[in-house]
């Protein structure tokens, strides 16, 4: 079994990841320094964020630190997320993905080139009826207890699943991380679900699906770390209230926090957003 701090280091290494760039917003250049050359302590919540920043979770950590190897689709997605502010790279990844859906005659690669070759999540074209929603379809449904890998998936490609299929899967399998969410790396990851399935909705006009998906959201963005998601929620809140009547100056108040809080792009863009879906 390894040392946690020599994987660590490995993992950054792998990553190109330089110390000061990996601590950034952490902890000190030197702590991280200290805990790789020496394994000095580190709480567990750095350890976790550390892992979060590298899209390591915990149970895939675990696995590594017994000599194991992880998944290949597992590797090729994370690889992805890697490469996805390299223009080169992301080109040469994309490539590497045809290569392999020709190869192994596996839709799921071709999936995952659909998934990154797009910039912003919920901007997925909808490919209903595709087989290469269907091969995910087959792959998440075959995941007995979901990790953050699958639910990274899902939320990514959100848009191409039906709203049916969006509840029965936060019912089946999204819920039963509840379990996780003292983890930095759960917690957020529930978070952008609700995120995403709100915004998903909603373009759809499905009010009522929604509505069943705010108590939970409501109870998750009680935590004060996650100001903009309360606000989220209050915004959700207020859509499903007034449905189709709903008007932008609605929001007016929790876009103005949102920019005092200085999240100036985030509420540009639910401006933009829900000024063109409710014209």
């Amino acid at each position: 079994m390894r040392e946690i701090n020599d994987l660590v280091r490995e993992l950054r290494q792998n990553r190109n990841l330089s110390q000061k760039s990996l601590a950034q917003g952490i902890c000190s250049r030197e702590a991280l320094t200290k805990f790789e050359q020496r394994g000095t302590n580190i709480s567990a919540k750095n350890l976790f964020l550390i892992l979060d920043k590298m899209n390591i979770n915990l149970e895939e950590f675990e696995f590594l630190l017994q000599d194991g190897e992880l998944p290949f689709k597992q590797k090729i997605y994370q690889q992805g997320i890697r490469c996805l502010h390299d223009r080169a790279a992301h080109e040469r990844y994309l490539a590497q993905l045809a290569e392999l859906a020709a190869s192994t005659n596996d839709e799921y690669y071709q999936l995952l080139a659909t998934i990154f070759d797009v910039n912003q999540v919920g901007a997925l074209p909808k490919l209903s009826d595709s087989s290469a929603t269907k091969h995910l379809t087959n792959y998440l449904n075959s995941i007995d207890t979901w990790g953050r890998f699958e639910l990274s998936l899902f939320i990514n490609a959100m848009s191409l699943f039906p709203t049916d299929y969006i509840l029965n899967t936060y019912k089946m399998n999204i819920s039963k991380m509840y379990a996780y969410t003292k983890n930095p790396h759960y917690q957020d990851g529930l978070l952008s679900f609700f995120n995403n399935a709100g915004i998903t909705l909603i373009r759809r006009h499905d009010f009522v699906v929604l509505a069943k998906l705010l108590t939970e959201y409501n109870l998750l963005t009680q935590n004060p770390d996650y100001a903009s998601d309360r606000i989220i929620y209050l915004i959700f809140k207020k859509v499903v209230d007034a449905e189709n009547n709903f008007q932008v100056l609605m929001i007016d108040e929790e876009l103005k926090i949102l920019n005092y809080l200085g999240y100036k792009e985030l509420a540009k863009s639910l401006n933009s957003m829900f000024t063109n879906i409710f014209k």
